[in-house]
């Protein structure tokens, strides 16, 4: 099984998750307008396939 998986779903928290999707989906509420360049960028966690 690769990185992350899991056998089953006993050890998985709704709570945890849908608390996680809510701040995802506020993120993406906000809208900036950024010219072409290049720009550093910074993540809270550890990196991750959305950051």
């Amino acid at each position: 099984m690769g990185r992350g998986a899991r056998r089953g779903l006993t050890d998985v928290d709704p709570a945890a998750m849908d608390a996680e999707l809510a701040t995802r989906l506020g993120w993406a509420e906000r809208r900036i307008e950024l010219p072409a360049g290049r720009y550093e960028r910074c993540c809270r966690r550890p990196p991750s396939p959305t950051c």
